[in-house]
């Protein structure tokens, strides 16, 4: 009866924040969005629970809870494991609904077991029973590390949040691109700590007019996992070469416009068939599909067709670790981005795939990417494949293993807990 009650007092009134600079209001029904400045209430929040954590973190442990929709993007392994071996530290893993408007249960499900099955202490912050979001106080949460910028339930967002813990976040993508900016609805001023790659991607803040005061340059946690993991796969043998086919999903004019599977997807498709003494692995992104058919590039039934096809010579792979993947593999075909970084952690050679009127890449995927194989059509496709994969050259091999050991990797994660450490008072 309590519970009815409490819906319908719901629908009748109540308010909500929409992000961090628009409120909320509906009655019976009807909703009322206006614009409130919620920075200065959140900063004084964070001034409150900063005090608070320096006092407790004395006698007890801090609880750092990671908030995580989808596994392919899951960008914290390497800080979790720290933060675990501490003795300051109680880290723990809430899984949610990729998209609070439009819940995938069943997706729900996949993320829980994904992190079960690794030990992590993992909880759901979805309530199945009575189908409503748990509000993140209610794990007795200090710090919470957010997964990515968007898809937030109101219950959870950093202004509800502020209100007893401190926030922060690393870019899930290595680093942000300015259409994450453009949708993130001041996602980014409202965070305690952001933590980023290098000087090129605060620049890249500032130049947007955000905020930089909360940012930290560490690298990028992403990257130490990575670097650990290929590092131990390129040890071990195999039976045939692995080439990875990664396509991105932005087919759509108004996006990254990163997308190439018109042209590229066919190429590759008659690659495998014609070199079948390479291991193909097809490493969709996680929206690949439901873009491909949503933007009418190919129906149901045609990408059926299109993966039985290259089931009979190849694989598909999905899911959050692909790093063993990566280091086991001989040649990267991607028009992703964040694939661009962290494959240089291999040395491997990449052909990277450019659409017409691509959105640009970040200056730190240009960077890591400037010894890559660039092509823009089928043709130049077909000849780069048959150069690498039959004729056996890799002209820009050595080039990629000199600029590899100019960058500094496997040192983000420490740099974080050290900002934590030093800002909390931790001795």
């Amino acid at each position: 009866m309590r519970a009815i009650l409490k819906r319908i007092l719901y629908f009748i009134y109540h308010e909500e924040y929409k992000d961090c600079e628009h409120k909320r209001i509906w009655i019976l029904g009807f909703k009322k969005t206006f614009k409130v400045n919620t920075l200065p209430i959140i900063r004084a929040n964070y001034s409150s629970v900063e005090k608070k954590l320096r006092e407790k973190v004395k006698t007890q442990k801090l609880r750092v809870a990671f908030l995580v929709q989808e596994t392919e993007k899951w960008q914290y392994q390497t800080l979790y494991m720290s933060l675990k071996k501490s003795e300051h530290f109680e880290p723990f893993v809430i899984v949610v609904p990729i998209n609070y408007k439009k819940k995938d249960i069943e997706r729900l499900h996949e993320t829980y077991r994904f992190f079960e099955k690794q030990n992590i202490t993992v909880f759901y912050g979805y309530d199945l029973q009575k189908e409503q979001y748990i509000a993140l106080s209610a794990f007795n949460t200090d710090i919470v590390f957010y997964q990515q910028p968007w898809g937030i339930h109101p219950l959870q967002h950093i202004v509800a949040t502020s209100y007893f813990a401190l926030t922060a976040y690393c870019p899930y993508a290595i680093v942000e691109n300015e259409e994450v900016f453009d949708k993130a609805c001041l996602f980014f001023d409202a965070l305690w700590r952001h933590f980023v790659t290098d000087e090129t991607a605060k620049q890249a803040l500032d130049n947007k007019n955000f905020d930089t005061k909360n940012i930290r340059i560490t690298g990028h946690p992403k990257m130490d996992w990575a670097l650990d993991i290929i590092t131990k796969t390129q040890q071990e043998t195999k039976d045939r070469k692995i080439v990875i086919y990664a396509p991105h999903h932005s087919f759509s004019k108004s996006g990254l416009r990163w997308a190439t599977f018109k042209w590229s997807g066919p190429v590759i498709l008659q690659a495998i068939q014609e070199y079948s003494e390479y291991l193909w692995i097809l490493k969709p992104h996680p929206l690949f599909k439901k873009t491909l058919l949503r933007e009418h590039i190919m129906t149901e039934d045609e990408y059926k067709n299109y993966c039985d096809t290259w089931q009979k010579y190849g694989k598909i792979v999905t899911g959050g670790n692909y790093f063993e993947l990566f280091g086991k593999s001989d040649l990267l075909i991607t028009d992703c981005g964040s694939f661009l970084a962290e494959y240089a952690l291999t040395k491997k050679p990449v052909i990277q795939l450019i659409a017409e009127n691509a959105y640009p890449q970040h200056p730190y995927n240009e960077k890591l990417s400037k010894d890559y194989y660039k092509v823009y059509d089928a043709a130049s496709m077909k000849k780069m494949m048959t150069e690498i994969l039959i004729n056996k050259n890799d002209s820009l091999q050595q080039k990629r293993v000199a600029d590899f050991n100019k960058h500094h990797f496997g040192q983000a994660t420490q740099k974080i807990m050290d900002s934590l450490t030093h800002d909390l008072g931790v001795k």
